[in-house]
């Protein structure tokens, strides 16, 4: 028997066999192959174990190694399941569970525009104004319903008075908002405004004022002790992890009772889906905050008596305000924590 090869003279089937043996043990054959045939040999393609390894198309971009993280990748967290006890179906996750620690924005400015005329004689009606700082042209380009475009607070400057105030829209006048508040001490204050801007994200941005009638003693500022407060009907109790309290993430359950030590198991939405849960800390640029998950009732399930929340902490005193509701009036309760 004889096999005729491009390239090679005829040898017979002894000769051919070793030459087999040989080509197996080197990267190299005898001759070229025929360039008359396109199609693979189906023999070979049979015996191989590895697949033809493709060449990436130039308009379709490598994936990331499987140790580096993917630029363009969305973490979102894993759906929970909405049965479990820790689920709040009434909570936004565009804010990712709040798990951030922000600070006070270079991007927006804010203002008020009649600041001077305010004190503690009778409610004041405030117009603040958003702004963007590169151009100075209101910030118009907001992402929430009219009523919750602005996430506004009001802050004692030594951390001892807190109010979440309603920010209305005014009309015909884009980035202008109204409040109206009657503050309780003369003194210097600070209105944060949170928002969400289509062009620039989330933003949080500030206006110190001052309040002009009869000032309260400023306390000094130290960590709360353990221990529960009451708040009206209602007992509640803090708990914070990792303790001692470090830099970083950190985990509060609450555990809320009434007077009798009953759980309180018909908590009601504060405002919709605003935050339950402000910290600011004694920098006053430095802010963080979350939804209290298991707060809010679920259809054919009652609110859990030990919600809890989720969030980050910067270094330092701060000081974190919770707000529950039971009935028609939200109860605002604090504590002062610091972190190292």
């Amino acid at each position: 028997m004889s096999v005729k090869y491009r390239g090679c003279p005829r040898i017979n089937e002894a000769a051919w066999l070793l030459i087999l043996a040989l080509a197996a043990r080197t990267p190299w054959g005898c001759g070229t192959p025929d360039p008359s045939s396109s199609q693979p040999d189906p023999q070979e393609a049979v015996a191989s174990d590895r697949a033809p390894i493709a060449a990436p198309s130039p308009a379709t971009p490598l994936a990331s190694s499987p140790n580096e993280p993917d630029p363009h990748a969305h973490h979102h967290a894993p759906a929970a399941d909405p049965s479990s006890p820790d689920v709040d179906p009434h909570a936004h996750h565009h804010d990712h569970g709040a798990i951030h620690i922000a600070r006070v924005s270079d991007e927006v400015a804010l203002s008020i525009d009649n600041a001077t005329a305010i004190t503690t004689s009778r409610p004041v009606k405030l117009e603040v104004v958003l702004t963007r700082r590169d151009n100075g042209q209101p910030l118009a380009d907001l992402m929430r319903a009219p009523e919750l475009q602005v996430r506004a607070f009001i802050v004692r400057e030594d951390l001892a008075h807190f109010a979440r105030v309603q920010a209305s829209p005014v009309p015909q006048r884009p980035g202008h908002y109204s409040i109206e508040h009657r503050f309780a001490a003369g003194g210097a204050y600070r209105l944060y405004a949170e928002v969400i801007s289509s062009s620039l994200g989330v933003e949080t941005a500030v206006f110190p004022f001052a309040v002009s009638g009869p000032r309260s003693h400023p306390k000094p500022l130290v960590p709360t002790p353990s221990g529960p407060q009451r708040a009206g009907d209602l007992v509640v109790a803090l708990q914070i992890t990792p303790s001692p309290i470090l830099v970083g993430d950190i985990t509060g359950d609450l555990q809320i009772t009434d007077s009798r030590g009953r759980p309180v198991t018909d908590l009601v939405p504060v405002r919709g889906d605003q935050f339950d849960v402000f910290i600011l800390n004694a920098d006053l640029v430095t802010l963080s905050n979350a939804h209290l998950h298991g707060a809010r009732p679920v259809p054919g399930r009652p609110s859990r008596a030990e919600p809890r929340f989720h969030t980050r902490v910067a270094h330092g005193l701060q000081r974190i305000w919770i707000e529950v509701q039971r009935g028609a009036v939200p109860t605002t309760l604090s504590w002062v924590i610091e972190a190292r």
